[in-house]
């Protein structure tokens, strides 16, 4: 019984999609100042982001800041722990 439900499952699978890079990291700033309260990590499949000085970390997809693709945008952390990013198309 169970069998069946899950060719039927399986045979109505959504498309699998991303961004065709492999998942790397390659960009890391934390900030503000000595405090280092915020750590942002630049990945290829998005932000990894602490704002408590690494005891908890998320995940921000790329198409939110618009840098799907090969564009790696610039990261850096302002004063008041503002993480701006700069990609190809605008600040953030």
């Amino acid at each position: 019984m169970w069998g069946g439900a899950l060719a039927i499952g399986l045979a109505v699978a959504g498309e699998a999609r991303a961004n065709g890079r492999f998942p790397a990291a390659n960009y890391f700033v934390a900030g503000p100042g000595a405090r280092n309260d915020v750590l942002a990590l630049r990945t290829t499949f998005g932000l990894v982001l602490s704002r408590d000085g690494g005891h908890q970390w998320g995940w921000v997809c790329e198409e939110s800041y618009e840098a799907v693709g090969a564009n790696d945008p610039s990261l850096s952390i302002g004063q008041d722990g503002a993480l701006v990013i700069a990609t190809f198309w605008a600040s953030r």
